[in-house]
């Protein structure tokens, strides 16, 4: 691991998070890290945020407690070759569907010894890193981080971002065994993010960490699951702050199928998973404490929580009301990166999930994906998830061992003989 001096950080991504870290990283009161650079290579978002960055002097970061922060990036650019070589630490604050293109724009300027990882680092974070990788994955330190620090967002481009809640503790998982090696990570994170950072005992942990992917879909579902084609709708609901007990039960019922194919994974390996992975009546609360005022069900947890407030619900306002968006990343990330891989998992370990197919099998009829046929994953688009069987993991051996190395770029197309090997399972 590189960070034994000086930390050279390099934020990969121009979201509201991304935001935050900048202005954070680079204020002067920092004296963690000594250089703080940027890259993004979605559209044109770093010139955007560098001409934010100049016209404002910096990036203003609103904080929660009341705090004005204000830092300036050393370097702002869509080139990885002008940030990544100087940088030992490089943090990816996107989601799950930005991970393939920002990992093989940066591969080839990544030197031995760098730290790389993702926030929230669900979605197999590790297996697309790995596919790409390949034989370069052994010479880096690879972590995922749960939950993103921050509820956030943008004000002005590149010069003002809010903070709304920051959340502690935060938790994550690395590709090393060495205790020496995870303690300096946890210290490292405690001191730039500001906030107290756990160490959990299995990558897994984070591919699995009950967040969007377990409410996000079910949630959905209870709102529209018997929406027909050109329905229209008076109101766009608070996504949180009206939650009714049919879609707090969808999601406290894949809650518990996520629990019991962590059973599975502790009753038939070594690696002990449950104590990470909480209910989900269990992991608000302890994301949000402080900020929930009735935690006697799911429902109260949901409409009580301040952290959740003014949210609303995915829809597209149209004459005479609102439509719901299909192509929001409600769907379009937290169904193929988030309960493709659960399903996934579950049938490596022969793990039933009837509210995660009845989810999923409404989902990507909305979507115009097919994912699930007869409740298992063999439609022509689960190639497009991050499934594991994708990444030819279909053993519980594979599954658990975080330093094996794959094939690089290995893509499992699903033959005639993997579909009969995983319907055998």
């Amino acid at each position: 691991m590189s960070l034994n001096s000086e930390i050279r950080v390099c934020i990969c991504g121009g979201g509201n998070a991304a935001h935050v870290m900048a202005g954070l990283f680079a204020a002067e009161h920092n004296s963690t890290i000594k250089k703080v650079s940027i890259f993004s290579n979605f559209l044109d978002t770093a010139e955007r945020m560098r001409q934010g960055v100049e016209k404002g002097d910096g990036i203003r970061v609103y904080m929660s407690d009341g705090r004005t922060v204000i830092g300036k990036p050393d370097i702002i650019s869509s080139n990885a070759a002008d940030v990544i070589p100087d940088s030992n630490l490089i943090i990816m604050p996107v989601p799950a569907l930005a991970y393939e293109s920002l990992l093989r724009e940066i591969k080839p300027y990544i030197t031995s010894g760098t730290v790389i990882g993702a926030t929230p680092g669900m979605g197999g974070f590790d297996w697309v890193l790995k596919r790409i990788f390949g034989e370069k994955y052994a010479d880096i330190t690879a972590f995922s981080m749960v939950p993103m620090p921050w509820n956030c967002r943008i004000i002005k481009y590149g010069q003002e971002v809010e903070v709304t809640v920051q959340k502690e503790p935060l938790s994550f998982a690395c590709n090393r065994t060495s205790s020496e090696i995870r303690n300096k990570l946890q210290k490292t994170f405690i001191e730039i993010l500001g906030s107290d950072v756990t160490i959990l005992g299995h990558l897994l942990a984070i591919t699995l960490f009950p967040a969007n992917s377990v409410i996000h879909p079910a949630r959905l579902y209870g709102l529209f699951r018997d929406h027909k084609e050109g329905e229209v709708y008076k109101e766009n609901p608070l996504f949180y702050e009206d939650m009714d007990d049919f879609s707090a039960n969808c999601i406290e019922k894949v809650s518990d199928e996520l629990q019991t194919i962590c059973k599975c994974i502790e009753e038939k390996s070594e690696v002990r998973i449950l104590q990470d992975i909480l209910p989900i009546t269990e992991s608000i609360p302890k994301v949000y404490p402080g900020k929930i005022e009735d935690t006697s069900n799911l429902k109260q947890i949901f409409r009580t929580n301040s952290g959740y407030k003014g949210f609303h619900t995915p829809m597209t306002k149209i004459e005479g009301g609102w439509i719901p968006d299909f192509s929001n990343r409600y769907f379009t990330e937290d169904i193929p990166y988030g309960l493709c891989i659960y399903k996934g998992i579950a049938e490596i370990l022969g793990v039933e999930t009837p509210m995660m197919d009845t989810v999923l099998t409404w989902a990507q009829k909305k979507m115009g994906k097919e994912y699930l046929i007869h409740n298992k994953l063999l439609g022509k688009d689960v190639i497009e998830t991050y499934a594991p069987q994708i990444f030819n993991i279909n053993t519980l051996a594979q599954l658990i061992t975080t330093e094996e190395l794959f094939e690089p770029e290995t893509v499992n197309s699903f033959t005639g003989a993997q579909e009969s090997k995983i319907m055998n399972n």
